[in-house]
């Protein structure tokens, strides 16, 4: 029979989510950027995500934009234009601040509970987190690679600066 504690820790635990995740959700666009993927073997982190499967099991996690109100819906694309997927990165972007601040209480929670309750909170916090980040993180990298590839020459610089769309932008020059 759980007690009075560990319901209090799990209530404060959800509470705290939900509360981050509607907080992320008003801060303001500005701060989540799309930005290039700045990796510097691109090989090796798509090999990892491949070997941890995302690309087949990240279908099964809920999407949080159906719970959080304000949240963007990541089930389907606002459209097949570029504005459409920086949207998108953009609520991946919210999405992997909300899981990483959701994690934040869980290791006080789980030493004021001590023990089994304690060490079962802080399992619970990673298996309902990592899989999204990892699934956020996977979604973010593949759309940098196509925003990346729709907009030749760009440099970290220019998408810090919000680059200008395709339409608006003098190709490189060639000589």
């Amino acid at each position: 029979m759980p007690t009075v504690a560990a319901w209090t820790a799990w209530t404060a635990w959800t509470v705290w989510t939900l509360a981050v995740a509607a907080l992320v959700q008003h801060l303001p666009r500005r701060w989540f950027r799309v930005l290039p993927s700045v990796i510097l073997d691109r090989r090796r982190v798509e090999r990892c995500y491949a070997a941890l499967g995302v690309r087949h099991w990240k279908r099964w996690l809920p999407d949080g934009g159906a719970v959080v109100p304000g949240a963007s819906r990541s089930r389907r694309l606002g459209g097949r234009h570029l504005g459409a997927l920086e949207e998108f990165a953009v609520a991946c972007r919210r999405g992997e601040l909300a899981h990483w601040l959701s994690l934040g209480p869980a290791p006080a929670l789980a030493w004021w509970l001590g023990g089994g309750p304690g060490v079962a909170l802080v399992l619970v916090a990673v298996a309902v987190n990592v899989p999204c980040l990892v699934a956020l993180s996977y979604n973010r990298h593949r759309i940098a690679l196509v925003l990346a590839r729709h907009r030749p020459g760009a440099t970290l610089r220019e998408w810090n600066a919000r680059a200008p769309s395709p339409a608006s932008a003098t190709p490189p020059s060639s000589g």
